[in-house]
């Protein structure tokens, strides 16, 4: 049986499974083993952690380590099963490279990419100075923490998009991610207590980028525990001079009914005196995305 027969993700290793029952014909073995091993895949791989040469996953991600966990615990008994998915390409410069690309939540390249050199301020001083704002954080920042607020299709995705983008050519982590996603992906390892050892992933996953990008904060309700979570990932960051930029349609009094005050005050302060965050609001600029007459 060959990795073809299969798919790249696993081979059977047990001895007793691939031996079978006096009278089993090939076809009938090989039907078996092919059910035990699709049995023991489960939920598949995200395609954003999958190296683009040997097509393997990035094994430092948290959703690749759950789903492999999960996988070894489905697959016992005589059903054990080796799961050759990680990658091991060799640690090169150009590896490193692509990882980070794997890494950040964007495309690489092809389709529409946003960077600094095509965001259109329309003539607008306010686009102007959230434009200059992002790319000072990918270079050496007042602040490290940037809030952009303001209604849809003003620019503000394009800038976070393009603040992780420029922080990539310029050899450092970046993730772009919505903030419902990110809920989600901390409210799933929370609820289910078989996979509670991840949430140490996941927030390490979040804290430690260089760059972190959280677009569209605020269109979900955090709990109690997703504000605690997202504090302690904003902390962290600050405390360690890492670059975050969030855009939202609210304004502070909304994150903080969201969110609770430790997030919003951290994202709105208004104290001169502190350094690690500021807050740009984007108004009286008409959505781009809106028909023109």
């Amino acid at each position: 049986m060959t990795d073809d027969d299969v798919g790249p993700i696993v081979r059977v290793a047990s001895q007793e499974l691939a031996k079978g029952s006096e009278g089993e014909t090939q076809e009938e073995k090989m039907d078996r083993i092919r059910k035990a091993v699709q049995g023991a895949m489960g939920e598949p791989m995200p395609e954003e952690a999958q190296c683009t040469d040997c097509r393997k996953y990035d094994g430092t991600h948290p959703k690749v380590k759950e789903i492999l966990g999960e996988r070894v615990a489905r697959a016992g008994g005589n059903h054990a099963v080796v799961l050759g998915v990680e990658c091991s390409c060799k640690q090169t410069r150009e590896f490193e490279i692509e990882r980070r690309w794997m890494q950040s939540g964007l495309q690489r390249d092809g389709g529409a990419i946003n960077t600094f050199s095509n965001f259109d301020n329309r003539g607008y001083p306010v686009l102007q100075e959230a434009y200059e704002k992002a790319l000072r954080l990918t270079e050496n920042p007042d602040h490290f923490v940037l809030t952009l607020v303001g209604p849809v299709g003003v620019g503000k995705s394009h800038l976070l998009e393009a603040a992780c983008r420029q922080a990539l050519d310029l050899g450092k982590s970046a993730r772009y991610e919505l903030s419902s996603s990110i809920m989600d992906n901390l409210r799933s390892v929370y609820s289910n207590s078989d996979n509670t050892y991840s949430m140490a992933d996941w927030m390490q996953w979040y804290s430690t980028k260089w760059l972190l990008a959280i677009d569209d904060l605020g269109t979900e309700n955090g709990t109690d525990f997703v504000q605690e979570r997202l504090t302690m990932i904003l902390e962290y960051r600050i405390k360690n001079n890492l670059r975050t930029i969030l855009s939202s349609n609210e304004v502070k009094g909304e994150v903080e009914n969201r969110f609770g005050s430790r997030v919003a005050s951290r994202l709105f302060s208004s104290n001169q005196h502190l350094s690690d965050s500021e807050v740009l609001i984007i108004n009286n600029v008409p959505d781009y995305r809106a028909k023109k007459d």
